[in-house]
């Protein structure tokens, strides 16, 4: 069996020391990493909420110019209402008129 002796045992704890100080460091590159593609997908988030605003915008102007053509179908449904009442009217004037 090998003995321990207190060179030994103070190379064994430097050796240890070493290691996690390694560890340690690849941990933090790691951590950097994430922290990075965390920052990177914010960013994404970002602009995809950009687009969305950009769409939201489109579907409101779209909305705004449905309610326009609404309004310009009503009034020509209406206009053409009156011009078919006033054609029969004038039938009837014309018959009245005539017998």
């Amino acid at each position: 069996m090998t003995e321990w002796s207190d060179g030994r045992l103070d190379e064994f704890a430097q050796r240890i020391d070493e290691r996690f100080d390694r560890a340690e460091e690849r941990a933090d590159d790691r951590f950097s990493e994430v922290n990075r593609r965390f920052d990177d997908v914010g960013r994404r988030f970002e602009e995809v909420n950009g687009r969305f605003n950009h769409v939201d915008r489109e579907f409101a102007r779209v909305h705004d110019r449905l309610d326009d053509l609404v309004k310009v179908m009503i009034g020509g449904v209406i206009a053409l209402t009156g011009a078919v009442l006033a054609g029969f009217a004038a039938l009837v004037v014309l018959f009245a008129t005539q017998f």
